[in-house]
């Protein structure tokens, strides 16, 4: 997300941020894979996802204020 801030035209920017948002996924199916790998336990599981969750909405929003 932080590459998002060097470029110069919104269009460029809102492409980065979808990349960005893509990652975000990717970790969260790592998470859920470490979840069933018992690696992490349930209430651990749960609180990370729901910040990425979170992050993920405000990254829409974020991403829909700068297609305005």
């Amino acid at each position: 997300m932080a590459e998002s801030h060097g470029r110069f035209s919104f269009a460029d920017k809102v492409r980065v941020l979808y990349i960005s948002r893509g990652e975000i996924t990717e970790t969260r199916s790592h998470l859920a894979v470490a979840y069933g790998r018992k690696y992490i336990n349930k209430e651990e599981f749960t609180k990370i996802n729901q910040g990425y969750k979170q992050l993920i909405k405000d990254l829409n929003k974020y991403i829909t204020s700068l297609k305005k």
